[in-house]
């Protein structure tokens, strides 16, 4: 049971510990820079991003409790339906996000065109794991192959 536990908790664990060691190591690498104000704008963009990344981490806070009790239950449709929902709901808000941003001309329309063949190439590359996850098949935690 305790080995099954920190199966689970360990990947959560450090994610949650790494996100702000990215502010950190932007620091680090800019601290050698002549300029204080480098490492000012560094703050200020590590501040953005955790502001950013943590506003959104309802998606993946709500997420994990309706996926870990659909799976509890031995419901794979629920979860799979879990994944998708978040997945949608993310992509919408991203979609709506840069497009206010693109209205107010702080983005160039180019950004848009990139940021989705960006995710066109991702769900290509992935979408062999993509497919077995909303079929039911990929590998479980903890399963040998």
């Amino acid at each position: 049971m305790n080995r099954r536990v920190w199966a689970l908790a360990g990947p959560i664990i450090l994610s949650n510990i790494t996100v702000p060691l990215i502010g950190v190591v932007d620091t680090a690498v800019v601290g050698h820079l002549p300029s204080p104000h480098y490492i000012g704008a560094v703050a200020v963009g590590a501040l953005v991003f955790n502001y950013l990344f943590w506003s959104f981490g309802f998606l993946r806070m709500g997420t994990t409790g309706l996926a870990s009790q659909a799976a509890g239950a031995g419901d794979t449709d629920e979860v799979r339906s879990t994944l998708a929902r978040a997945m949608l709901l993310a992509f919408a808000l991203a979609t709506v996000w840069m497009t206010v941003l693109i209205l107010q001309q702080k983005l160039e329309p180019d950004f848009m065109t990139y940021s989705w063949v960006l995710a066109l190439m991702i769900m290509v590359r992935f979408r062999d794991n993509i497919q077995r996850l909303l079929a039911g098949t990929e590998r479980r935690l903890g399963e040998r192959t």
